[in-house]
């Protein structure tokens, strides 16, 4: 069980593997000896138990034990390992056998394969030490500076062509020249140059698990590496024996196969033991098989970055071994380097054909999922795992996948191989995790390591959604928004709605338009207090499988925008699973989240923002706890699709309204940020108002030095407006242009100071300064400087001019900074005089 903190000890996420109430005896029925017997009974003629294995007992359910069409079930189980005597070359097994029926209920291959080849390395000095008057391949001296108690030897050994697991026969040379004695031998099980590349590709791997993960050896605890060159038990290939816990390569035929040792591949068989002493993907078949693949590859790719000398293309897995055919290209899996498709999708048999002419899935759509045996790979385990390790390159190199067409921008090597191994070695993934679990455990270990870095949260995220992975749940911050991070910084999503009335069929219906984004209501307060207010809203799903999860949302003034601990949390709803390319709205009048009168009246006036968050435990959210400034408040906003924001503003609703009376006041309020002095601009858009409208924006004396103003334009249309149902889109930021205005020329005189605010009285006019803004523009007051926990009232009056007509008119108030709008409060006026 996972949980996860934000800054404030808030618990923001609980992930729990632990089973309850598991209904099983405490005292099996069946012996060890007696499951040994049936375990070697199913292995067949020549099998016999793994002596170095003691039986132990174990609990599993029926997703680990692949029972299919079971509820959730457990066993009570013996695990077994069992092998084969010398002269057999099938696979060695671990058997799990129903320690009470005493029934098989699976067994799963202690051989983790790779490919590969070699007489790779580069460079003369080779560690080895004399012995009986001859030299041997045993290394004792690569991991001698490491400041650890055990310290890691590396043991080669030469099983010269030999089928055998067991033998520990040294690679030897006489003079300690290890150049096959200056001539290449007919015979290639006789080549020592394979000894040599395994020797010194194994010193590469412990090192670079040493200095990049502080890992003494593949089991932290400075495990010797043996390793076995020439070795014929499976032909053409390489792997880690999850029994024996060494690690085998065979010489390669020479025709399409040369020495199966290159160092990705070397990495590669070592990082299945790394997998297997964390104890992580062991159950070795369909996707989990496909995960330690995976992993094993990334390993081997990551080694091998360092070495560009001895493996040119770290990329194309196994590549160097292969005289014909090509490796595992991550890089591009389905297609030659002429952008041809060779990977052919139609049937499990031409995707398994496609993978033995070297051509892999690179989207979870077209994966394989044929049959789970040793003759069909295990159910896909080598031909799946380039969609995982596709992602991950991704996420290092950026580019676009070509299935989905979902571009991911690169964060680079360093702070993905930490994520990765934050997965493999923190209790992120079990035995039986699959590619949603990865997905799921990746975005833990981001969070972990870089918990304020919403750039690399949203390439991991999206380096997912474009192989087609999981879920990815998003509220829009705009009505173009799709979930696309990053985003653009948005005040006004139109799918958190507030309501003053419980929804009616036609608001529901209203609320299931996603074009509509203007349902959102002002929260008033009568003269008797307020009445409780609805908050609905709406959440998209952008991922390939269903995902539910929990709509938490707050209440803040901007000031408390940098201290999340100061906002007011409205409520929370528990919103169903929402489908795979589908969206969730509202069906029924009490699918919302209650804002309460009280709570209205705690909160007062003025003007405050909705912050609403998607938490899941399967699309988990960044930590709001992290936000201390304004501008990681906008980078949660507009990096991250779990958050949203939405402007409102609390009001005193008059007993007795104003009537059609064409003139109107109003009044709002500019906070300071708590902790900060930043020079804001107060941008007036009045595009919507009829012509003739006369408005005179009043604001205090203090705050008016310094000032300046302009006009904002766009170069083709000096009036350029986005109307969506009320709502006025700001100008395009990178098409505006800023013209300078005096601000003296914007001050009200005349008949315009007539229209004074009622809430100012005589004797403090010239405590106040009115300027007069035409309709039809968007001018734009810069170097408002408001201080810590400081308010800025700004009053307005708008008089319509006579016959106007019945239309509506919003005109808009934008607060700005470093050029971007991260506060909005609009006016709707419905205009009904004649």
């Amino acid at each position: 069980i996972s949980v996860h903190y934000g800054n404030d000890r808030t618990i923001n996420l609980i992930k729990s593997d632990l089973v309850h109430s598991i209904d099983l005896p405490l005292k099996p029925k069946i012996g060890p000896d007696q499951a040994s017997e049936i375990a070697i009974k199913d292995a067949g003629r020549g099998a016999e138990a793994f002596s170095a294995m003691k039986p132990e007992l174990f609990v599993v359910d029926a997703a680990t034990a692949n029972v299919e069409g079971e509820k959730p079930k457990n066993y009570l189980c013996w695990q077994i390992g069992v092998v084969y005597r010398e002269g057999k070359t099938k696979p060695n097994w671990i058997y799990f056998v129903d320690a009470i029926t005493g029934k098989v209920l699976f067994r799963t291959s202690a051989i983790q394969t790779g490919t590969g080849t070699g007489y790779y390395s580069h460079g003369t000095a080779l560690n080895s030490e004399a012995s009986g008057g001859t030299f041997r391949l045993r290394d004792t001296v690569t991991s001698s500076p490491w400041p650890v108690i055990t310290k890691p030897a590396i043991h080669t050994y030469d099983d010269a062509g030999s089928s055998s697991q067991t033998l520990t026969n040294y690679s030897v040379d006489p003079n300690d020249n290890w150049d096959n004695g200056g001539a290449t031998p007919s015979n290639r099980a006789d080549d020592q140059r394979e000894e040599v590349d395994i020797h010194r590709f194994v010193s590469y791997v412990i090192n670079y698990y040493h200095t990049t993960h502080n890992l003494n050896s593949l089991n932290g605890s400075g495990l010797d590496i043996k390793g076995h060159a020439h070795n014929e038990y499976l032909s053409n290939n390489a792997y880690w024996d999850s029994l024996q816990h060494q690690i085998y390569f065979a010489s390669g035929d020479g025709v399409n196969y040369d020495f199966m040792c290159p160092l990705d591949v070397v990495g590669h068989e070592c990082t299945h033991g790394v997998n297997n002493y964390f104890n992580i993907v062991q159950n070795y078949h369909v996707e989990t098989g496909a995960l330690n693949e995976a992993i094993a590859d990334l390993g081997g790719y990551f080694i091998a970055l360092g070495y560009p000398v001895d493996c040119p293309q770290p990329w194309k897995h196994g590549q160097q071994y292969r005289i014909t055919g090509r490796g595992r290209d991550i890089a591009d899996p389905s297609r030659d380097d002429a952008d041809v498709v060779h990977y052919d999708a139609t049937s499990d048999t031409t995707k398994y054909n496609s993978m033995l002419n070297g051509y892999y899935p690179d989207h979870y759509s077209i994966r394989y999922t044929g049959p789970d045996d040793w003759n069909h790979d295990w159910g896909g385990v080598h031909i799946n795992c380039t969609i995982i390790a596709h992602a991950v390159y991704l996420m290092i190199n950026g580019g676009t996948n070509r299935i989905s067409g979902v571009p991911v921008t690169a964060i680079g090597v360093a702070p993905v191989e930490q994520m990765l191994f934050e997965v493999i070695s923190t209790g992120l993934l079990n035995n039986t995790s699959n590619f949603a679990d990865f997905r799921i455990a990746f975005i833990l270990a981001c969070q972990s390591l870089y918990p304020e870095n919403l750039d690399y949260l949203a390439t991991v995220k999206t380096a997912f959604y474009a192989v087609g992975i999981g879920p990815d749940l998003y509220i829009r911050d705009t009505l173009t928004d799709q979930g696309v991070e990053p985003g653009t910084l948005s005040c006004m999503s139109p799918d958190i709605i507030l309501r003053r009335q419980e929804a009616d069929a036609a608001t529901l219906a209203s609320i299931g338009d996603t074009t509509n984004g203007s349902l959102c209501e002002t929260i008033g307060i009568k003269p008797l207090g307020a009445e409780d207010h609805y908050v609905y809203f709406r959440i998209f799903n952008r991922g390939s499988v269903p995902a539910s999860g929990t709509l938490r949302v707050f209440i803040s003034p901007v000031s408390t925008f940098p201290t999340p601990a100061s906002w007011t949390e409205v409520g929370s709803y528990d919103f169903p699973s929402v489908s795979g390319g589908g969206l969730w709205v509202p069906t029924a009048a009490n699918q919302r989240i209650l804002l309460t009168g009280a709570k209205i009246d705690t909160l007062g006036t003025g003007h405050f923002c909705f912050i609403g968050i998607i938490e899941s435990a399967v699309d988990p959210a960044p930590d709001r706890t992290l936000i201390s400034d304004v501008t990681e408040f906008h980078n949660f906003i507009s990096k991250s699709n779990n958050y949203a924001w939405r402007n409102c503003d609390i009001i005193n609703i008059p007993a007795d309204t104003m009537g059609d009376t064409p003139e109107v006041e109003r009044a709002f309020q500019i906070n300071g940020l708590a902790g900060k002095h930043q020079a804001r601009a107060l941008e007036i858009d009045t595009r919507d108002m009829p012509e003739g409208t006369r408005i005179i924006v009043w604001m205090p004396a203090i705050r008016m030095v310094g000032i300046k103003a302009f006009m904002a334009q766009t170069p083709k249309e000096r009036i350029h407006m986005f109307k969506v149902t009320g709502v006025i889109e700001e100008l395009p930021a990178d098409k505006v242009q800023l013209y300078p205005l005096a601000v003296n020329e914007l001050a009200a005189i005349g008949d315009d100071l007539k229209l004074a605010p009622k809430a100012i009285k005589a004797r403090e006019l010239q405590e106040w300064r009115p300027l007069r803004v035409a309709p039809g523009k968007v001018t734009r007051l810069a170097g408002i400087v408001v201080g810590n926990d400081e308010k800025m009232d700004i009053r307005f009056m708008v008089k319509f001019p006579i016959n106007t007509g019945p239309r509506d008119a919003t005109l808009t108030f934008r607060e700005r900074m470093k050029d971007e709008a991260y506060g909005q409060v609009s006016y709707i006026f419905r205009i009904r005089n004649k």
